[in-house]
């Protein structure tokens, strides 16, 4: 008898993380980008070269394609000092100026380190500039947490993904966001 209410009680927990990591992925899946103030980079890796690591540099050029279409006149490139230097958002603005677009379009916010940080100070760079709205480049399984976070701080947000990396790094990052997810709720923030 008592398995079975173990079970009843635990079954759950499994199926409501799959649930959710399923949910944070289809959500990340489609580009809900459209004309906006700026583009907002969420910061991520710097290798030991200095330069982007592969998350940093695909957001980047995703970012830049998405500034040559003229989605929006600005790119605001967050991230603060990881392991290695640069700032991340130095890094990722060093990258964007090589694929043309100008010093005078990019914004840095050069010291968070968690994306609660990235979207808070973006969101102050925003409100400084009177800009309302951004597109927010990431990875998918990041984008429903970090249009949740742009929403908080006044701030809308449209998502734009990058491409899908190998299929184990993308459950393996989806899981790791539920996680980031539940931690943001019970900061109720």
């Amino acid at each position: 008898m008592w398995r079975r209410c173990l079970a009843g009680v635990l079954l759950p927990l499994p199926l409501a993380f799959g649930g959710m990591m399923a949910f944070l992925d289809a959500y990340g899946q489609t580009d809900r980008a459209r004309p906006a103030h700026a583009i907002v980079i969420l910061g991520a890796g710097v290798n030991a070269q200095g330069v982007p690591g592969p998350a940093l540099r695909t957001r980047t050029l995703h970012a830049v394609a998405l500034y040559h279409s003229g989605l929006a006149p600005f790119i605001i490139c967050t991230g603060g000092l990881g392991t290695y230097a640069p700032a991340e958002s130095r890094a990722a603005a060093t990258l964007a100026m090589r694929h043309g677009v100008p010093s005078h379009a990019l914004l840095l916010e050069e010291t968070s380190t968690n994306t609660w940080q990235n979207v808070g100070n973006a969101a102050r760079l925003c409100r400084a500039h009177g800009f309302r709205s951004v597109v927010v480049v990431s990875d998918p399984y990041h984008l429903w947490r970090a249009r949740r976070n742009f929403a908080a701080m006044g701030i809308t947000a449209y998502p734009s993904p990058t491409l899908n990396r190998d299929p184990a790094l993308r459950a393996r990052m989806t899981a790791r966001e539920v996680f980031s997810v539940l931690r943001d709720c019970l900061a109720l923030r």
